[in-house]
C-alpha cells in the first residue's frame, strides 16, 4: 500500500499484492483491504464543472 497527497491536496492510495504461493484467495483479500480502507476514507468528490 502507499499513499501520496497530491498537489491538489488529495490523497492517492495504490494497493498491490504479491502471492506467495498461487493462492486464488489474493484479489478477495485486496478487494477486501479496500472496501475497509474505503469505508475509513471514502472516495473524494469530483470536482465541481464550470457549465
Amino acid at each position: 500500500m502507499r499513499a501520496v497527497r497530491g498537489k491538489d491536496g488529495v490523497t492517492v492510495v495504490e494497493m498491490a499484492g504479491l502471492g506467495r504461493s498461487e493462492s486464488a484467495k489474493l484479489p478477495e483479500e485486496l478487494a477486501g483491504l479496500a472496501a475497509t480502507l474505503h469505508a475509513q476514507a471514502p472516495t473524494a468528490p469530483e470536482p465541481a464543472t464550470a457549465e
